[in-house]
């Protein structure tokens, strides 16, 4: 008996090792390291924090730029317009309507970053199809205005698109864009600050 249930345990433990080198080695052999990020922030914003997660992952990020003060509209018909496999993986704004226009638009995908607890609700989409990022300022956060991101539906490069995600809504993430544009402040920090 006690022969049987040492059999029985190693096995067990012979499966978990083989089934975590396999997921290990499939990561690793993942040759697909690209993502598109469709973004309403200008070069300057934006630039420093996708060198930055290019450098951090081995990530090859390709970047659209569109203005800040396109129409809601006009930005959603040209995401619909490859709707089947749209040109971009994440769509990341400065302009939280946008945002919101998207998910209302059913372009977004769901899907809760890892941080998206950290966030205050008032930040984040009630169906996790966008988070915040961080605010311009205090005074702009108090205006509801705020960047934030989304991964689009549909996208080639889904996975890679919520890990990217996963780092905007992380505190590193917040650290590197906040440390590379001075006129953001944190989300979170500024809701809970009374100061703010």
């Amino acid at each position: 008996m006690h022969s049987q249930l040492l059999r029985k345990s190693h096995l067990t433990s012979l499966f978990l090792a083989i089934v975590v080198f396999a997921l290990v080695f499939i990561d690793g052999c993942n040759s697909n390291r690209n993502l598109v990020v469709y973004t309403t922030l200008n070069k300057r914003m934006a630039e420093p924090v996708l060198n930055y997660y290019a450098k951090l992952t081995g990530f090859k990020i390709r970047t659209v730029y569109a203005s800040p003060d396109a129409n809601k509209t006009s930005l959603a018909k040209a995401i619909k317009a490859g709707t089947a496999h749209p040109d971009a993986d994440i769509f990341w704004t400065i302009n939280q309507e946008h945002a919101r226009h998207f998910s209302k638009s059913g372009l977004l995908e769901c899907y809760p970053p890892l941080s998206a607890d950290r966030i205050p609700p008032r930040f984040r989409d009630p169906d996790c199809c966008w988070t915040g990022i961080c605010a311009f300022s205090a005074e702009a956060e108090k205006q509801d205005r705020f960047c934030a991101a989304g991964i689009l539906k549909n996208c080639l490069n889904s996975e890679n698109a919520r890990r990217f995600l996963d780092f905007l809504t992380s505190p590193l993430g917040e650290k590197i864009i906040i440390s590379n544009n001075p006129d953001f402040s944190s989300l979170h920090e500024s809701s809970t600050n009374p100061s703010h």
